[in-house]
């Protein structure tokens, strides 16, 4: 099992470009996509996506007036690319990856 979050920072503004950016790098990169939850916020501006996995979920948080977003990738599967599809999100929201961490959990 293989856990990664990360802090991406200045990054595109807009919902409905992060919002098929994360589902992007998922579809990408093979993840087994059963539902996606979202929730859009106007004050302050932002979204809150989760993607649930067979394989485990997918997480974003944006926080516009901070420029960053919190990303949260947990998976069972072994073989995914966990810091590819990151990669994969983050030049899709022209962002910057500025925190990463990741771990094996058993």
């Amino acid at each position: 099992m293989r856990h990664v979050m990360c802090k991406l920072t200045n990054g595109i503004k807009d919902n409905w470009i992060v919002e098929q950016a994360i589902l992007a790098s998922a579809h990408e990169n093979n993840l087994d996509v059963r539902k996606v939850l979202r929730e859009e916020f106007t004050d302050p501006t932002g979204i809150t996506m989760l993607l649930l996995l067979g394989e485990s979920h997918y997480s974003l948080h944006s926080f516009y007036e901070q420029d960053m977003y919190m990303v949260d990738l947990f998976t069972c599967n072994p073989n995914t690319p966990v810091k590819k599809i990151i990669r994969r999100l983050a030049e899709l929201t022209s962002s910057k990856i500025t925190d990463i961490v990741e771990m094996e959990r058993s």
